[in-house]
């Protein structure tokens, strides 16, 4: 007769645990504070005038920040507005033509330009070398690859960024020239 108390025991036990599990909970499948229209969506096209052409980089920063290059600039899209992006007071690109973006590893963007790379970050605008940049490649390890198109001096197209030093590989190194 003990065994049979135990299995009951033990079966009234399993059935209560069951019982607790199987309680409603109360879970939100959106955010409570967030009201339902927020989450629409709509599609941004060519035709709707947000591009003056069609883009030609598409990036994403590390703040959700979607960058989209086209032939009339650089701008920045939130998931609502697409705002033309402006360098910070005081600073500039090298060229206003820009040929491509890449979100970078600290937070930032790489800019080329038809006249060189520019590294925009902390609300900071750094220049570097005064060649078509397109395109660029940033390594885990931050080393930033680029390929220089166009009038290339006897250096080469091929250049690597490693902190504020630019070497470029050419023809000595066993790259050839772009044009």
């Amino acid at each position: 007769m003990t065994d049979l108390c135990r299995h009951e025991l033990s079966a009234r036990g399993v059935l209560t645990w069951l019982a607790f599990l199987c309680v409603p909970v109360s879970a939100w499948a959106l955010s409570p504070d967030v009201r339902i229209s927020q989450y629409g969506h709509a599609t941004w096209r060519i035709e709707d005038g947000f591009f003056d052409g069609r883009p030609a980089t598409i990036t994403q920063t590390s703040d959700g920040h979607l960058w989209v290059v086209d032939t009339a600039g650089l701008r920045r899209f939130d998931g609502v507005h697409f705002v033309p992006w402006t360098p910070p007071p005081g600073k500039q690109l090298r060229s206003p033509d820009i040929t491509h973006a890449l979100a970078a590893r600290d937070g930032g963007l790489w800019i080329g330009t038809l006249r060189g790379l520019s590294h925009w970050t902390k609300q900071d605008l750094i220049n570097y070398p005064d060649d078509r940049v397109n395109p660029i490649f940033e390594e885990e390890n931050r080393t930033l690859w680029f390929l220089r198109v166009g009038n290339i001096d006897e250096t080469g197209p091929l250049c690597q960024l490693k902190g504020s030093a630019v070497r470029c590989y050419g023809k000595a190194d066993g790259i050839p020239t772009v044009s």
